[in-house]
């Protein structure tokens, strides 16, 4: 009896094992099939899209509806923004979101 219980255990185990390997080796292959790219205007080389990992302070990031915002960035315009924060706040709708007013940067400080 007992030798049967710890034979399903060891089977058991090593069944979970092969699915988790599978499935491990099936996400990576999706993620790198994958390719996350962002709308940027940059200063001389006008609106194109490039890689998320290449984006630098100072570009500008152009959202259209369904995007993922690619970084944290400030709203610098906004027309009918709704944001899905399902992922981080388990809300299953969108919200409107209002842009706040934005003051100029002051002179003189450090960047």
């Amino acid at each position: 009896m007992t030798a049967g219980i710890i034979l399903l255990m060891v089977v058991s185990g090593l069944i979970r094992y092969v699915h988790d390997s599978r499935s491990s080796h099936a996400a990576t292959a999706l993620a790198t099939m994958v390719s996350t790219t962002a709308t940027v205007r940059r200063v001389g080389a006008g609106e194109r899209q490039i890689p998320s990992e290449e984006l630098v302070v100072g570009d500008i990031v152009t959202l259209s509806v369904g995007d993922t915002v690619p970084a944290d960035c400030k709203l610098l315009e906004s027309r009918d923004l709704r944001i899905a924060r399902g992922r981080s706040l388990a809300k299953a709708c969108p919200c409107a979101r209002m842009l706040p007013p934005c003051s100029p940067p002051a002179t003189g400080t450090p960047r």
